[in-house]
């Protein structure tokens, strides 16, 4: 998913870890794990980052990568591929 605000790139690779990156320099800024399937997304204009961790919708600081709140349980059939905000 792209920053709508920023500069920024947030990734899930094939070994389930959310990684967000700077698009000028490619410097990588934090990384999760793990994270089911390619299920993150930004939110509130860039500010936070939601992703699926297990059986948990979990949201964090995308300028620091620390978690905002409790996550949430969720029970989902298959894996998440996209979460759409």
């Amino acid at each position: 998913d792209v920053d709508p605000a920023r500069p920024r790139v947030l990734a899930v690779g094939d070994d389930g870890v959310a990684r967000l990156y700077r698009l000028d320099t490619g410097a990588l800024l934090w990384s999760h794990r793990p994270v089911a399937g390619g299920a993150a997304a930004f939110l509130d204009g860039g500010r936070s980052v939601v992703l699926i961790s297990g059986s948990r919708l979990v949201t964090l600081d995308a300028a620091t990568g620390r978690p905002r709140g409790d996550p949430v349980p969720v029970s989902l059939a298959g894996v998440v591929d996209e979460l759409v905000p």
